[in-house]
């Protein structure tokens, strides 16, 4: 796998790292969200440095991966389940 360097911004502040460089699209695209939500937050609360709007953010991203992980392990389940009922049926439909 080929990795490169990249060069990021992040709240006026540039960060370089080494990426896969089939993941450079992605890491761009999460650091213009993260410069988005940066924006819309400095307008929308009183805050004394970006710290506190880029803690708001991380918190607020926080949350979303664990609700997205839980309906993750749902659907896990769920999948589980029906693969487990349709290697019954095989086995049903095979002894018969």
């Amino acid at each position: 796998m080929s990795e490169q360097s990249i060069t990021v911004t992040i709240a006026d502040r540039p960060y370089k790292i080494i990426v896969a460089e089939t993941e450079k699209d992605n890491v761009l695209n999460a650091a213009n969200v993260i410069n988005k939500k940066l924006n819309e937050y400095a307008k929308s609360y009183s805050f004394k440095d970006k710290q506190d709007l880029l803690a708001m953010i991380v918190l607020q991203f926080a949350t979303s991966n664990i609700k997205y992980e839980e309906k993750d392990d749902i659907v896990n389940d769920v999948v589980f389940e029906q693969l487990n009922d349709i290697e019954k049926l095989i086995d049903s439909y095979i002894e018969k």
